[in-house]
């Protein structure tokens, strides 16, 4: 019954709550019970109050809603998706995540790339050179101290080969596609010397509101990544169906016309973006000109 969210607890409790207690979300959760009279609403002194009308009405709706009420169908730690499933059925439906990420990483006894894990050393570079990359699990509190020119690359390709696209890389490391939120708070609170954190997304509106998100958690600590030849590239390899059927870049987009851009890098690749009307995908830096 704990994992039951509060104003539920307290109507089981109390077979009673205020209806200023009860959101928006939660009135329109609880609709079949009054529409079947289960739950009542009453006016009681300057306002209103949720009544529970059948008690054993409310209790199978909770049975059938949560599957851990008065079961034993619990997750072993009452986080992650496992938890959800038990909840709602649904390993998506309260939002929680795994817990932990699994971050790779790469780096190159050459360039000097150290990397501190959790106040423990992490051998990155040997493992690299053994296996050719090394992972490790962030968690809630887990903080990385790194020395060496670092990059943070969205896609696999390019983080395998990312040698080839930054010879003088240290360390890197590959967000697997968008950045997670567990992954920038991570990067907030770690320590990397030199500055900054160079980020590699894909040149389009979803690279560019990673990015952003970056920014506004690292600030100047991080930096977007952009060949001296861009223009050239876009005008070359840049895909415009990247925004025409892509409904999610089309909205971002619209949106990153607003934005009070934090570098001239940025604001640059929103003008090529805008002005081209094409995306450019971060497999391209693996290709050279000819010319």
């Amino acid at each position: 019954m704990d994992d039951l969210p509060p104003f539920l607890r307290r109507l089981l409790a109390e077979q009673r709550l205020s209806l200023s207690q009860l959101s928006d979300r939660g009135r329109k959760q609880l609709r079949p019970l009054f529409d079947g009279g289960v739950l009542l609403i009453e006016s009681s002194g300057r306002g209103e109050v949720v009544l529970v009308g059948k008690p054993e009405g409310l209790i199978a709706w909770l049975r059938q809603n949560f599957p851990a009420f008065e079961s034993q169908w619990l997750a072993e730690k009452p986080v992650g998706r496992a938890h959800s499933v038990a909840l709602r059925r649904s390993s998506k439906a309260t939002g929680s995540g795994a817990g932990a990420g699994v971050l790779h990483l790469r780096a190159f006894t050459a360039q000097g790339g150290v990397v501190v894990l959790n106040s423990a050393e992490f051998p990155v570079s040997e493992l690299t050179a053994r296996h050719g990359v090394a992972a490790c699990l962030i968690e809630a509190k887990s903080t990385l101290c790194i020395e060496g020119r670092t990059a943070l690359v969205e896609n696999l390709e390019c983080f395998l080969r990312v040698e080839f696209i930054l010879p003088e890389i240290a360390v890197a490391m590959n967000s697997a596609g968008r950045i997670s939120d567990q992954l920038i708070a991570c990067l907030a609170r770690s320590s990397i010397t030199p500055k900054p954190l160079l980020h590699l997304p894909d040149y389009d509106p979803v690279g560019l509101s990673d990015y952003l998100r970056l920014r506004s958690a690292l600030g100047e600590r991080v930096a977007l990544f952009v060949p001296s030849d861009i223009e050239r590239r876009f005008s070359a390899l840049g895909d415009r169906k990247l925004i025409s059927e892509k409904p999610r870049n089309r909205a971002l987009l619209k949106q990153l016309a607003t934005e009070a851009w934090p570098c001239r890098e940025s604001e640059a690749i929103f003008q090529l973006i805008k002005e081209s009307g094409s995306g450019l995908e971060q497999e391209s830096l693996l290709l050279k000109f000819r010319g």
